[in-house]
């Protein structure tokens, strides 16, 4: 279940008891979401799904913001077949390896993913996290 890139990895103590998610059970979630969002074929690699829901991601601070929780809970933007965009109140570099929490009904299960982009907005960040299945 672990994200490793360049000697960095998602730390495993905080998913190690949840059971990863695969990448046909993310597919049958965005595919409950609803309709997709309307927006332009030529932006967008995949349609956006409202999501609504609220996700804790877990990274080390060290490869992250240096003041930024261990634990950050944030909420979920948007979905799709490869990601998600969140909405957090902490900067997390571009690269930077994170776990998920994913909370659904009764259950958690774990994702895994990188961050691809974090941009400032009104009051907090913006974060585009590419999914990785196993």
């Amino acid at each position: 279940m672990g994200l490793s890139r360049k000697g960095e990895t998602v730390p495993q103590a905080d998913l190690a008891d949840l059971k990863p998610m695969t990448r046909d059970r993310w597919i049958e979630i965005v595919e409950q979401s609803g309709d997709p969002k309307m927006e332009s074929r030529d932006r967008r690699q995949n349609p956006r799904y409202n999501a609504g829901t609220v996700v804790t991601l877990v990274f080390d601070p060290e490869q992250g913001s240096e003041k930024a929780p261990r634990e950050l809970t944030s909420s979920v933007l948007d979905i799709s077949p490869t990601g998600m965009m969140l909405r957090c109140h902490w900067e997390i570099p571009h690269d930077t390896p994170v776990g998920i929490k994913w909370y659904q009904e009764n259950d958690v299960e774990a994702l895994s993913g990188i961050v691809r982009h974090c941009t400032s907005t009104v009051g907090a960040f913006k974060v585009g996290i590419e999914l990785r299945f196993s």
